[in-house]
């Protein structure tokens, strides 16, 4: 009899609690994901409601060749991320189409004219994770105006990347792709009260955001995706806004992921992707075949931080810091400053970064068994030179923004390359983009950095080293070696033209400019000390042209030009044991000069000091002793390395490396140690 009464208790008194609350979890979900949706949506359709709404009639947009399959931009794609925007402006009660009853019914048709007329693509992607996903934000936002038939016929194409034990794309789906699906299993379950639904797509997601060396965040807070490709500000931006999109959205339910969850996206975007970006400036190497879309790069990473600012108490002011640094201000400039101060050595993804609060300098190569970038669907078809020592400068943020299309991309900032003046070639997607060297190795204390590149491409061998100081760096090259039918280029840097250039103090009155008597170039506040020898150092400021197009079949043809800066050294078609040094020096005036030595240039060691912080970087190709200013002191290396001395009163701290996986801290007293050995 007690049995029973429990039994009763249970069915009359508990179990509609239960209910209630489940009930009222997938309500919160809902409302959040209306939220999300409407706010903290990074929209592909960069065109306004009104001109949108004026394309759409009779269910279908004007403009768009439904018949076109293209792969990047597959037109029923497009069709569904405008109906999204349309959705957005319908919902939004600032927007002018506010619950408007025509627009309602513009929307309606679109989608009933997707569901009679659309075709498969050509590329799986919008057919498993594209249109879902936009689908999932109209019938979440305008659930009630499409109604419950329309619901129903959309479903199963929402769920399409959903099996029975996993999500699908080309087999398991992994890293971004698995969020992109997971969430758009959000959508749908959430749609229809699915509460088993949400829990399976909440811990798929929560199983992703993890720490690994497959693809997906690495352990020093890059991102790989495609195989161990840098992508960060690719795959790995619509990672940071998917995440920070589920980790809201299931928070303050009981879909809630763990602590450790936002803990770790918090991380990757702070430690991660915040040191790789300066302003409005994400690091274009790690954007993959993304490079070559002129769409906004900072939107999404903006609308990330800002999400896990909501849920993050511990990192929240760093986290709306921000996202105040890569936004827009009213009068269009940004709101915030780097606050960033120091180096970082990612050698998950052979990259480097100087941050000075008022400059970043980057560095970006490419060891064996990682890939250099990828060219795929007709995207990025002339990166064939990216990440092979690749370097950017930047004060402003914008000095690189939208100059693709006029590129040499032979002349690339950091590329030491043949100038054939002939098409480049293309990789199929990542082939034979991997790298062909072992020595690739960084060194950090925190403050400074060292990075060196053991360079070895199409027949051109070099040692290469980047040594990066708090004000300024060198990039030292020795140990050049080949014999080419055309020239090979050292390119220093390659932007826009900003005011005027001057070469060895004067001021440049033409357009190109070759000498070997070149000391030093100063343009828009970066200086350039060269110590080139007999080769001659190239400025040139002429006007280029091209098109997106031309780098992305899918962008647009039109013509565009303008005046390019480019600096770099022409070391001619031949080389034995060839050397030369460029030290950059950035927010400086034109006759500034520079507290760097450098003392050793050769096939077996560089060695750069400065002088004002005590402090002593070097690279040794192989077994050799390294010359210390302090009391002729020596350090004895047994192993090829990258190390930094740093003096701090009478003790040395020297860390020295010999690979990404084995580093070491040592401290000697000045007097008492005349020789160290590592």
């Amino acid at each position: 009899m007690t049995q029973f009464k429990n039994i009763l208790i249970f069915l009359f008194v508990i179990l509609p609690v239960l209910v209630s609350a489940q009930t009222n979890d997938i309500e919160l979900v809902k409302a959040k994901l209306r939220e999300v949706t409407l706010h903290y949506t990074d929209q592909t359709a960069a065109v306004n409601a009104e001109k949108l709404e004026l394309q759409l009639a009779d269910g279908k947009f004007s403009d768009l060749n439904y018949a076109d399959n293209s792969a990047a931009k597959w037109q029923w794609g497009v069709h569904w991320q405008r109906l999204t925007s349309l959705a957005i402006a319908y919902t939004d009660s600032t927007s002018n189409f506010y619950h408007s009853g025509i627009l309602k019914n513009k929307i309606v048709e679109g989608v009933d004219y997707w569901l009679a007329n659309h075709s498969k693509p050509k590329n799986a992607w919008w057919e498993l994770i594209g249109v879902p996903f936009e689908m999932g934000k109209v019938f979440i936002l305008m659930q009630e105006e499409m109604g419950a038939e329309r619901l129903q016929k959309i479903l199963p194409q929402i769920n399409l990347a959903v099996r029975p034990d996993m999500y699908y794309y080309w087999g398991r789906a992994t890293g971004q792709n698995l969020l992109w699906e997971a969430f758009n299993h959000v959508y749908a379950s959430a749609l229809v009260g699915d509460d088993a639904g949400l829990k399976r797509a909440f811990a798929a997601a929560a199983n992703e955001i993890i720490i690994t060396k497959a693809e997906g965040i690495q352990p020093d807070f890059s991102f790989y995706q495609h195989g161990a490709q840098s992508y960060a500000f690719g795959y790995g931006k619509a990672f940071s806004l998917s995440a920070a999109q589920i980790l809201y959205v299931a928070h303050g339910t009981k879909y809630a992921l763990s602590t450790e969850k936002t803990n770790l996206i918090s991380a990757y975007l702070l430690d991660g992707q915040r040191w790789c970006s300066y302003r409005n400036m994400l690091e274009y190497t790690a954007m993959g075949r993304e490079i070559s879309r002129p769409d906004s790069k900072t939107k999404t990473i903006a609308m990330a931080a800002g999400l896990m600012s909501k849920i993050d108490r511990q990192r929240s002011h760093e986290l709306s810091d921000f996202v105040s640094q890569l936004t827009k201000s009213p009068e269009g400039g940004y709101r915030g400053l780097n606050v960033l101060k120091g180096n970082r050595y990612f050698p998950r993804i052979d990259f480097m970064v100087q941050q000075g609060g008022h400059f970043m300098m980057t560095v970006k190569a490419v060891s064996k068994d990682i890939v250099s970038t990828e060219t795929g669907n007709l995207e990025n078809l002339k990166g064939y030179h990216l990440g092979r020592g690749t370097q950017f400068i930047v004060r402003r943020g914008n000095e690189y923004e939208g100059i693709f299309p006029l590129w040499d991309w032979e002349k690339i900032p950091g590329s030491l390359c043949e100038q054939t003046g002939k098409p480049l070639p293309v990789y199929d997607w990542t082939k034979g983009a991997q790298g062909n060297t072992d020595f690739v190795l960084g060194v950090s204390n925190g403050k400074t950095g060292c990075f060196t590149y053991d360079y070895n491409k199409d027949s051109i061998q070099a040692h290469r080293s980047w040594f990066f100081f708090e004000n300024e760096m060198t990039m030292l090259v020795s140990g050049m070696q080949f014999q080419r039918p055309n020239p090979v280029f050292q390119s220093i840097n390659q932007t826009f033209v900003v005011g005027n250039i001057f070469v060895n103090n004067k001021i440049l009155h033409t357009e190109n400019f070759i000498s070997t008597k070149v000391k030093s170039v100063w343009h828009d506040s970066i200086a350039y000390i060269f110590k080139s020898g007999n080769l001659n150092v190239v400025v040139n400021s002429e006007m280029r042209q091209g098109s997106w197009n031309e780098i992305n079949r899918a962008e647009s043809t039109k013509i565009i030009q303008n005046k390019l800066f480019t600096l770099g050294i022409d070391a001619g078609k031949t080389a034995k044991n060839g050397s030369f040094a460029c030290v950059i020096i950035p927010n400086t005036g034109v006759k500034s000069k520079s507290q760097l030595r450098i003392l050793k240039n050769t096939s077996v060691q560089q060695v750069v000091y400065n002088q004002s912080s005590q402090t002593l970087q070097f690279v040794a190709y192989a077994p050799c002793e390294i010359l210390l200013p302090w009391s002729n002191m020596i350090v004895s290396v047994k192993n090829a390395g990258v190390g930094i001395v740093q003096q701090n009163g009478k003790q040395l701290d020297v860390v020295f490396c010999t690979s990404k996986t084995e580093e070491i801290h040592r401290e000697f007293n000045i007097k008492q140690a005349s020789k160290i050995v590592f």
